[in-house]
């Protein structure tokens, strides 16, 4: 697969200051399918940082391969903050990684059934006891312009905590 120069750039410099910190990362994937995954795995010698990626992309998948309550999916949907929290929860509890990050969110070209718009998407980053959950308003994009944006926003976002030293 082919990524802009910016984006394998943005991987390696994950890679590298996580390999120094000899930390280790893990993603659960839905809307994005494994495209941030397959960003880093882009990367000579990711294996020293990734360890493992789950694509929960149905709700039975986000139940059984991540432990998440049907009644967090029933009461605020699978593409909300809650689910993304109990995704990288569910996520952090298989013991491979220190930082365990969780994608949700509306890619299209249709909306689910709870009306909420195409390109909402929710990120959860956990490292130790620290929490971080953004939320994303794309807008009407394509499947891959939504999907691309997304994991351009978890590299920053993921960069950002690395160099406001918040992992020691």
């Amino acid at each position: 697969m082919i990524f802009s120069q910016e984006i394998i750039d943005k991987a390696q410099n994950i890679l590298d200051k996580l390999t120094y910190k000899k930390l280790k990362i893990s993603f659960a994937e839905s809307c994005t399918g494994g495209l941030i995954s397959t960003i880093i795995t882009e990367i000579p010698n990711a294996s020293k940082i990734f360890e493992l990626s789950l694509i929960t992309y149905s709700n039975q998948s986000k139940i059984k391969l991540l432990n998440i309550d049907p009644n967090i999916i029933k009461k605020y949907g699978a593409v909300s903050a809650n689910c993304a929290q109990e995704m990288a929860k569910g996520l952090i509890k298989y013991n491979y990684c220190n930082i365990a990050i969780s994608i949700t969110g509306i890619a299209g070209p249709n909306s689910d059934n709870t009306n909420k718009n195409i390109g909402l998407v929710y990120i959860c980053l956990i490292y130790n006891d620290k929490i971080i959950t953004n939320k994303l308003q794309l807008g009407n994009l394509t499947r891959s312009e939504i999907r691309i944006k997304t994991a351009i926003a978890v590299l920053n976002m993921v960069s950002d905590i690395i160099d406001s030293n918040s992992l020691q």
